[in-house]
């Protein structure tokens, strides 16, 4: 047993948890990496600079040498197409992505702001319309991704369509100007003057979802 830990620890990384379920001093949880950042800029229009991680962190290209070789030889022609190919998907990929990132900053400043209960809801569908993009398209370029706000925040792209947002946001605030404690009924009415018509079961999720006690326990 001896000898296979010390396999392991000299030969892989990274390398399985050989410690009994307790981690080294030298690990540390990682947190979620960010695919797009949000960057202040005085340069771009708002102010704000989109930057797509990905094409910073690859620097791909196709080998001048062979497309030197690729004018006298037909296989190597081909790898070269081949090798264009996959590069022109790429930066089509790149470019998506980024042009959904400055749509969606555009359309909800108030993720810019700090201010989400002046965004309206958006839909993955309209914002595919607007970009003249398929929605399957937009879906599957936001997908399992995440951008980093200028605030250092990092959110799921999934955030910029919650409708639940403002909602919340709302909500919220009700729950710190309470003098007295607001039942969900009362909470459903103040949010109700506010324009949100929301049933009482939804009020008492989003309360749960805040981590606030019912009236009875505040």
């Amino acid at each position: 047993m001896t000898r296979a830990s010390d396999f392991i620890r000299r030969e892989l990384l990274p390398r399985p948890d050989i410690h009994c379920g307790t981690a080294p001093d030298d690990m540390t949880p990682i947190g979620i990496q960010p695919d797009v950042a949000v960057v202040r800029s005085a340069d771009h229009q708002g102010g704000f600079r989109v930057d797509v991680l990905e094409e910073r962190r690859m620097l791909v290209r196709v080998d001048p040498l062979y497309r030197q070789v690729a004018k006298s030889d037909g296989q190597v022609a081909e790898w070269v197409g081949r090798g264009d190919f996959f590069l022109a998907r790429l930066r089509e990929r790149w470019s998506t992505l980024r042009r959904i990132t400055e749509y969606l900053l555009e359309q909800q400043p108030g993720l810019m702001s700090g201010e989400p209960t002046t965004d309206r809801h958006l839909t993955r569908v309209e914002a595919a319309a607007d970009l003249r993009l398929n929605p399957s398209t937009v879906s599957r370029a936001m997908a399992g991704k995440y951008v980093m706000l200028p605030s250092r925040q990092v959110l799921s792209f999934a955030t910029f369509f919650d409708g639940s947002r403002a909602v919340c946001a709302h909500l919220e605030a009700i729950l710190a100007a309470e003098d007295r404690p607001l039942t969900d009924s009362e909470l459903c009415q103040r949010l109700e003057s506010a324009g949100h018509t929301v049933a009482r079961r939804t009020v008492a999720k989003y309360r749960r979802r805040l981590r606030v006690l019912p009236s009875t326990y505040r």
